[in-house]
């Protein structure tokens, strides 16, 4: 996921700045960062939850099954 995000994002942006005017290139840059950021926020709050409820039903054990 990582390695995807490093080749996609950083060249994606760049094509996307250069397609707008220099004015909207603060919230070009902002709004994508930002709605990562939430999502990543997100993604681990509603994953420690799940393993949270997972262990809360079967102990530990139960929720480190894998």
């Amino acid at each position: 996921m990582g390695l995807g995000w490093g080749c996609v994002l950083g060249p994606s942006m760049a094509a996307a700045l250069a397609a707008l005017p220099q004015a909207l290139a603060g919230t070009a840059l902002g709004v994508p960062t930002t709605l990562h950021n939430i999502g990543g926020a997100l993604g681990l709050a509603i994953g420690t939850e799940v393993f949270r409820l997972a262990a809360q039903d079967g102990g530990f054990a139960a929720a480190t099954s894998w």
